[in-house]
């Protein structure tokens, strides 16, 4: 194999351990960069920048592709949801034409459609009912879930200049902050 074969093998992180052997060769030799150093330095620079290309390129097919396929499964719940609707709408309006004519049960070949009673009644308090009036058996307590604001920590610890500033987790009494990076590409 030629070393043009070799390199395109290569993934990004040996690329980069190649690079650093480089600099440390070049450490070693007080600087002095010779031509097999350069020609090395030169080969896996290039080589670097085509691999972060080509994989910002196919991670912005893949973005693409992501963005398309959300778009087309809004397209089939909505679609979905229509139909329901649809389906919906053909009961009611049987069941309403079965009470208007006071009809319990229509049997066909294929069913026999019949007027149910929904099992659990739905129950509300009357307008300008209390219920400081009703008795404590008809009365649930649900306490109020306490979770941390995290806006108002945030807006604190960078008025306080204690957020961390280097990628990492850390412990700012009392709480925990993560700090982390993204890729952009412009």
């Amino acid at each position: 194999m030629n070393e043009k074969k070799d390199d395109e093998m290569v993934s990004l992180r040996e690329t980069s351990d190649r690079l650093l052997d480089i600099f440390y060769e070049l450490e070693e030799s007080g600087g002095e960069l010779t031509p097999e150093l350069e020609a090395g330095l030169a080969r896996f620079t290039e080589n670097r920048k085509v691999k972060a290309e080509r994989i910002v390129q196919f991670a912005r097919r893949m973005k693409s592709q992501a963005s398309a396929l959300k778009t087309e499964a809004a397209e089939l719940r909505e679609m979905a949801a229509k139909k329901s609707r649809a389906a919906s709408n053909l009961e009611r309006y049987l069941l309403s034409e079965m009470q208007a004519l006071g009809e319990k049960k229509i049997h066909t070949e294929l069913f026999t459609i019949a007027r149910a009673k929904i099992g659990i009644p739905k129950i509300n308090l009357l307008p300008g009912g209390l219920l400081d009036k009703l008795a404590r058996k008809f009365i649930r307590v649900i306490p109020e879930e306490r979770v941390l604001d995290k806006k108002a920590a945030l807006a604190i610890l960078k008025a306080d200049g204690k957020i961390p500033t280097e990628v990492g987790v850390y412990d700012v009494d009392p709480f925990q902050v993560e700090v982390s990076e993204r890729l952009s590409v412009s």
